[in-house]
């Protein structure tokens, strides 16, 4: 076909049909298809892992070719001891040892540790990017060069700080902190921040007590005191509580303001705070698996240490606390709050704009149909009286020939 096309002068015409001929082979070349098994630390539910899974799926979205995104639940909130961990394996191994992923992703601390030790066997060899890992220590991956992720630091500095511009009068800042190995590494990192606020604040840790001891403690704090959630939804007991019932239940205990750490304690009592968000992290992550996918070797992916917050809070404990929205920081979110009359002016405007132009595009509808049916008439108006003149024009000639 090219050789006729040259023949007959248009080889440029001939040339594109060629490239476009071939394009559908070389997306295909360039995109193949991809699996990802995600291995999450806690259950399906989670809102702080249904988060990640929100982000990871926006970050992987415009991927050109098909991706068999996996998700696996390793629950460890709820049973996380030996048995279990050799159950698991055993489960990942028959599951994926004919069916190895092109990348694995890992959420939180518990996956993340699991997959350094034993889950290494289930993946040999894959590329392994992790998110939602507490206060990573770069030497964690000495000895794994195919992992890159995200580190994950909740920015408790940056909430103290926070703390004393909108409460001045506080003395002492109480933890609410669970004992499993998240809650080990925020406590070990507070305890950091000890020295650089003595003298301003008492840094308290409440740890390792039953639902009830807790709010008991919370209850008996003095009011120049503040307490900061960090996580706690499981108690020493072993009882477990969701994110929404944990947060409500401290709220409800505390006489005094309550802040957080993470986005997922907002809403159920908390003030807020500079909080960090599953969503950003879920979707860090993607993103550098889709570096990955374009070529790059992970080796190349630098770590993300610093920490990512966003300044939120909740209009309702703001009120209760006699936080003002002009205290906060440039840019906070407010969630909860009612429009001002500014808002509810622009919203009663919007709508009578939208009324008021509905109403002139159906009159100017209206219009234009009588316009049109008015030109109508006054043409059939016309040709009535044309065919009429000359009706009368013939009677006046056929009289003249018979005279």
């Amino acid at each position: 076909m090219s050789k006729l096309c040259v023949r007959q002068g248009i080889p440029v015409l001939c040339l594109l049909m060629l490239i476009v001929g071939t394009l559908p082979v070389m997306s295909v070349a360039a995109a193949p298809d991809r699996r990802v098994v995600v291995l999450h630390s806690y259950h399906q539910g989670f809102k702080w892992t249904d988060d990640i899974v929100s982000g990871i799926k926006e970050g992987l979205k415009d991927y050109p070719g098909k991706i068999e995104l996996i998700h696996e639940y390793m629950d460890s909130k709820r049973r996380w001891d030996n048995n279990y961990k050799m159950l698991l394996e055993g489960l990942l191994n028959y599951k994926y040892h004919k069916m190895q992923p092109d990348a694995v992703i890992l959420s939180d601390n518990v996956a993340f540790e699991y997959m350094c030790d034993t889950g290494k066997h289930v993946f040999p060899g894959v590329p392994v990017f992790f998110c939602g890992v507490n206060y990573l220590d770069p030497h964690d991956l000495k000895d794994h060069p195919n992992f890159t992720g995200i580190s994950e630091a909740v920015d408790i500095e940056k909430n103290l700080n926070l703390i004393l511009q909108l409460h001045p009068h506080t003395r002492e800042i109480a933890f609410v902190v669970e004992s499993t190995e998240t809650g080990h590494i925020i406590a070990a990192h507070l305890e950091q921040l000890q020295e650089k606020f003595s003298g301003r604040l008492k840094l308290s840790q409440f740890t390792d007590l039953t639902f009830a001891e807790l709010e008991k403690e919370i209850a008996a704090l003095p009011h120049d005191s503040v307490v900061i959630m960090s996580i706690f939804f499981r108690d020493r007991e072993g009882s477990f509580l969701e994110f929404d019932e944990s947060a409500r239940k401290v709220a409800n205990a505390s006489r005094v303001p309550v802040y957080c750490l993470w986005d997922f304690s907002l809403g159920y009592g908390p003030v807020g705070g500079y909080l960090t968000t599953g969503y950003e992290q879920g979707f860090a992550v993607a993103g550098m698996v889709m570096q990955s996918f374009s070529g790059m070797l992970t080796a190349g992916i630098p770590v993300r240490y610093e920490p990512v917050t966003s300044p939120k809070f909740d209009w309702q404990a703001m009120k209760k606390f006699g936080v003002n929205a002009s205290q906060l920081p440039p840019g906070s979110t407010i969630i909860g709050r009612p429009p001002g009359l500014n808002e509810q002016f622009q919203g009663l405007l919007f709508a009578g704009v939208v009324v008021l132009s509905i109403f002139l595009g159906v009159s100017l509808l209206y219009t234009h149909h009588i316009q049109a049916r008015v030109r109508e008439l006054t043409q059939k108006s016309g040709e009535a009286k044309n065919a009429a003149e000359t009706v009368a024009d013939g009677e006046q000639t056929g009289g003249a020939e018979k005279l």
